[in-house]
């Protein structure tokens, strides 16, 4: 391991974020449509995982391993059906200023950060 593997400061400046890097640190190789389908879906929805979550992720079986699903997008994700809307949450609507969410009454939540060391592929942000 790195020296500074465990400094939160060296994973975010390490964050994974191509399928080269991916492919060479969980030392796998994706096949030529999986690797297209994965590039397609990035320009979309970008990847963000620090070297540490990545770690995790078991390279044996890694379409299947939890920590993979959760932090790479999926093609599936690049269709939008007719019922569906963009903010299905109005999170546009509960914004009234940047940084702010105000969707109850009685509760504010101010997003001190904008930056996450992974994007999460169930977070709304």
């Amino acid at each position: 391991m790195y020296n500074n593997w465990q400094d939160w400061r060296w994973q975010v400046r390490h964050t994974v974020r191509d399928i080269p890097t991916f492919e060479r640190l969980l030392n796998v190789q994706l096949d030529d449509d999986r690797r297209k389908g994965l590039a397609r879906t990035l320009e979309r929805f970008p990847l963000s995982i620090t070297p540490y979550y990545l770690s995790l992720i078991d390279a044996a079986d890694y379409e299947n391993d939890p920590v993979f699903l959760q932090s790479f997008p999926r093609q599936a994700e690049l269709i939008v059906g007719k019922d569906e809307i963009a903010d299905p949450l109005h999170e546009d609507h509960d914004s009234p200023v940047p940084l702010i969410t105000h969707r109850y009454p009685d509760r504010v939540l101010f997003h001190v950060s904008n930056v996450c060391s992974m994007y999460c592929r169930h977070c709304t942000r």
